[in-house]
Order: C-alpha cells, then sequence, then structure tokens
C-alpha cells in the first residue's frame, strides 16, 4: 500500500498486487500510444477497447481481491480477468507504434528494429533483445553488424539476456546504447555481415582475481567481494571517495502478523539473519549444475556495451541472485535482485550502508515518485 502508516500491510498473494500494477502501466501505456497515433497520423482512438479494459482491470480492485485475502479456487479466475486487459493494452500499444513506423523498403538479408520514445525528451538507453535470424535453425552463428538510421555502424554484445538462449544460433541475443529523439521512433538495422569497427566509446574495464571483481567506467570504481559474494566498495571517481561503509547485504528482519496493520509497525529493522555467499555445493544445487559445485560471485555477460555481476547469497533455506550491471555510456547502475522467499513472518531487506552526510531517497510509487526521509523507512 501506499500509506505511510500502513507501509507494512501486505500479502503472500504479491502476484495479484504485481498484475494490478503491471495493468495500470499498461493501460496508461496505451492511452497514451493511442493518442500520439490518432494526433500525428489520425488513427482512430479505441475509446471502447480502453474502456472495456479498464472496467476488467477495476473489478479486480474489489477489497477480498486486491487485498489478497480471497479463496484460492478464486485466483484462476482473477489471473484470466488481469490477462483479458493485458492483452487488450498491448493490442493497442502494438497497433498504435505501427502507424508510427517509418515507410522504409525492407532489404534482403537484414532485420530492422524499432526502438520508441514516448517521453517529451530525449533519452539515452539500452536496447536489448533476441531476435530471430532465421526461419529455421542455422548450422552455426551467423556474423552479424547493426547500423543506426544513418547507415552509421553501432556498437554492441552478444553476451547477455537469457541464460537458456545465451549459445543459441537460431535467436541470437543482442544490446546497444539507442539514442532516441522525443515523442519518436528510430530505425537501426541488422545486417547478416561481419562486424564493422567502431571508433570512441566510453571506459569499461574489468579485473578478477581472487580477491574479487573490479569494474571501472568513466563515473565509478565497484569492487565485488569473493568470499563476500558482495560489493563492498562503490568508489565515486569526481568524488574521489567510496560511498559505502560497509557491504551491500540482505538481511532478513523481524515481522510479526498484523495485515490489518494495527500494530503500526513502519521500522523493519531488527536483525534477524544476514545473507551470506553460498558454498559450492549450494550453488550448485541452486542452481542445478551437474558438476557439484559452482562460484557464488561470477561475471555472467562482459562486453564493450556493459557488464554484469552474479552475486548468489542465502539464509537458512532462503535463497537470492543479485544481478549488478554497469555500462559504458551510462553513468547509472542497475540492480536485479531474484529472492527466492522460505520464510515466515520475516521481511527481507536490501541495506546500502552508504556514507553520505545529507542523502535524499526518491522513490518509485503508482504513477510517479516521492521523496522519503532517509530513516529507514524508505
Amino acid at each position: 500500500m501506499c500509506i505511510r502508516d500502513r507501509s507494512g500491510t501486505y500479502t503472500s498473494m504479491a502476484t495479484i498486487k504485481r498484475q494490478m500494477r503491471e495493468g495500470e502501466a499498461l493501460l496508461s501505456s496505451a492511452e497514451r500510444w493511442a493518442s500520439i497515433a490518432w494526433w500525428r497520423f489520425g488513427r482512430a482512438y479505441p475509446a471502447d477497447e480502453l474502456r472495456a479494459a479498464w472496467k476488467r482491470l477495476m473489478f479486480n480492485t474489489f477489497h477480498d481481491i486486491l487485498a489478497g485475502s480471497l479463496i484460492e479456487d478464486a485466483i484462476p479466475g482473477v489471473d484470466d480477468i488481469f490477462g483479458h486487459a493485458h492483452d487488450l493494452a498491448r493490442q493497442i500499444i502494438v497497433r498504435s507504434q505501427h502507424a508510427l513506423l517509418p515507410d522504409a523498403p525492407s532489404r534482403p538479408d537484414t532485420i530492422p528494429l524499432y526502438v520508441f520514445n514516448p517521453h517529451s525528451a530525449p533519452i539515452r538507453a539500452l536496447a536489448a533483445l533476441n531476435f530471430l535470424s532465421a526461419y529455421a535453425p542455422p548450422p552455426m552463428r551467423r556474423p552479424f553488424a547493426l547500423f543506426d538510421d544513418t547507415g552509421a555502424p553501432v556498437r554492441f554484445q552478444t553476451s547477455g539476456g537469457s541464460a537458456v538462449l545465451a549459445d543459441d544460433a537460431w535467436q541470437p541475443y543482442v544490446s546497444f546504447i539507442a539514442d532516441m529523439p522525443p515523442l519518436a521512433v528510430r530505425r537501426y538495422e541488422i545486417r547478416f555481415e561481419q562486424p564493422v569497427e567502431t571508433a570512441g566509446g566510453g571506459l569499461l574495464t574489468t579485473r578478477e582475481d581472487e580477491a574479487g571483481i573490479t569494474i571501472e567506467n568513466a563515473w565509478w570504481r565497484i569492487h565485488f567481494d569473493r568470499a563476500l559474494a558482495s560489493l563492498t566498495e562503490l568508489i565515486w571517481k569526481d568524488a574521489g571517495r567510496n560511498l559505502l561503509n560497509a557491504p551491500v547485504r540482505l538481511s532478513a528482519m523481524y515481522d510479526v502478523g498484523h495485515a490489518w496493520g494495527g500494530e503500526n509497525r513502519v521500522v523493519y529493522n531488527e536483525p534477524f539473519g544476514t545473507f551470506t555467499a553460498l558454498t559450492g555445493a549450494e550453488v550448485a544445487a541452486f542452481t542445478g549444475l551437474e558438476a557439484g559445485r559452482g562460484p557464488a560471485l561470477r561475471m555472467i555477460a562482459h562486453g564493450p556495451v556493459s557488464v554484469t555481476v552474479e552475486c548468489l547469497v542465502g539464509w537458512q533455506q532462503n535463497r537470492a541472485a543479485l544481478r549488478f550491471t554497469l555500462y559504458a555510456d551510462l553513468p547509472w547502475i542497475d540492480l536485479d535482485t531474484r529472492l527466492y522467499m522460505q520464510a515466515r513472518r520475516k521481511m527481507i531487506k536490501l541495506v546500502w550502508p552508504f556514507a553520505l552526510t545529507e542523502p535524499r531517497i526518491v522513490c518509485e510509487i503508482p504513477y510517479g515518485t516521492t521523496e522519503y526521509p532517509p530513516d529507514s523507512t524508505e
């Protein structure tokens, strides 16, 4: 919930709340894309479809549905309603985006990639996807190059994406940095030919040894400790100092059952346990390695565009995978956290022990952002 003194009111039916937020975001996006297609190209605005999709989504806001206090037998019907609303939103988005596509003739042995920017400001961001290289599985991976709409070669990498398709020659992975004008679509093109050398590009170096992994770009130098499987140094190069005073850790905090928020618990800072690096045998059991042992700290993607480091940690029967990504040409750090929860009445918190004097905490909320005081309730 968004109410500040009800921040501890949550439910084991997290999938319902996730689908509600996803549906709201999809339908809001569909409205915007449909408006752009109507405004710029005269496409009919799908008011009836949007109204029907919103009604289905809003049906699931009934108290015992959204709160998660419904009986288990009702969940499949709830999922069907969410799925219908999501599908309608996606259909509208795709139709509206197709109206914006440039009338560019197709060329043999090429694949066009269209990147959309729905915002009123230019954006420079990562674009990544798996694409179908042929209509039948090729005997080997075909070399390819990437070009922008001016014909200039674009720096890209093929390391990353879904682990299931990591070595797939049929559906290879490509990622690159897209420079997007506001409220527009830009065409990139894959050509099946030898890659072209691209000049320039930002700094992105890695060093791996027995102590851990160090990554550096133009803005950051960060270090992951191998024994802890944790980020231990976050050096902001402009200031020349480490912004952390301890390792970044997941911690299990004491919690109680109070679904109605009657106890008014806002701060969950009573530690019960700390996630630590998995042993080699635990990594193997967690990831399904047949060899019997695996590393708790490793680079899972590395190229000229980005580097991703994975930390595998656990506490009791709980497991977590933290994946940090740094970019050569972008100043931010992305973190993807996957938690496999096997504990009752515990809150898992990701603790960033920043060494900052006057921090500001800006948090995402539905439909926007808000600023919270840095008092451990954020």
